[in-house]
């Protein structure tokens, strides 16, 4: 435990044995060898939200969020590249509106599987080597698995509070109709946009949020690899840019305004990682 945050340490989901066996049985089905790592992507999209709330209704068009949401196309790239280097790539979720299928026995979408279970859903999230995909419910059965979280295609800035260190973030731009250009992080901060999870809130700003691309994916799976092997070094540069970059989160969050229940009470801001190379090249961020 850390002496100001309740961090996460270790593993806090175990199984039985009859449970270990069912899963090991699974495993073969998929034709995953139980010596080979996997990693877990996923992704929003709308069909979870239509089924389960009925997006038409006038309440509910209020409380659309889909401006979280990416194709799952756009993690084509970065699944086969880990296929490349022996990896399993498991799609994971319960309602989606595509099927991952581009012919790679390595890449697997395992939400649309006539296997998928609940226990099965946590016992790959909770074994995975890391997690790369949305902020939603889903990925928390890999934070309280101490597993390395890379959070893509963000848009809630705010959102400080998963007790875990191991963690990477890219944002979707926030694009100004009205200033034709993408905002720094200081004017999301000023504007209240670091709050901002509804479409109408998007439309109200006049902004356009834009996606990540594959590539901004890409590096960061790539950095969350070398993160767990243990090589990945920052240059004199890159240490100054990132060093700016928690220095500005610094000064907004001095003003306590900023502070929302989507915050932790007590920030640690040497936790907070942004991807590298999606930082530099997005370092308008930084104006």
């Amino acid at each position: 435990l850390d002496k100001d945050r309740h961090y996460i340490e270790g593993n806090y989901i175990s199984f039985t044995e009859n449970e270990i066996n069912f899963c090991n049985k699974i495993l073969s089905k998929l034709n995953i060898p139980k010596d080979k790592k996997w990693v877990c992507i996923h992704n929003r999209d709308n069909a979870y939200f239509n089924k389960k709330f009925k997006l038409g209704t006038i309440i509910n068009k209020n409380k659309d969020q889909s401006l979280r949401n990416f194709p799952i196309d756009d993690m084509i790239n970065c699944s086969l590249e880990l296929s490349k280097l022996d990896y399993y790539v498991i799609r994971v979720g319960s309602i989606q509106e595509t099927l991952l299928d581009i012919g790679n026995d390595k890449i697997i979408d395992y939400s649309q599987s006539i296997y998928r279970s609940d226990l099965f859903d946590i016992f790959l999230l909770s074994k995975c080597h890391f997690y790369l995909g949305s902020d939603s419910g889903i990925a928390n059965v890999a934070v309280i698995s101490n597993k390395y979280i890379g959070w893509i295609n963000q848009t809630l800035y705010s959102n400080f509070s998963y007790p875990v260190r191991n963690r990477i973030s890219i944002y979707k731009q926030f694009y100004s109709n009205e200033l034709k250009r993408p905002l720094s992080l200081k004017e999301i901060y000023k504007k209240g946009h670091h709050v901002m999870p509804y479409v109408i809130d998007a439309k109200n700003a006049n902004l356009e949020i834009i996606d990540n691309t594959p590539e901004e994916i890409n590096e960061l799976s790539k950095e969350i690899l070398s993160r767990l092997n243990n090589t990945w070094r920052y240059t004199k540069e890159e240490e100054i840019l990132h060093k700016k970059y928690k220095d500005i989160l610094k000064e907004v969050y001095s003003d306590k305004e900023n502070y929302t229940d989507r915050s932790a009470e007590i920030i640690d801001f040497e936790n907070i990682v942004i991807g590298n190379f999606y930082l530099k090249n997005n370092l308008y961020l930084l104006d």
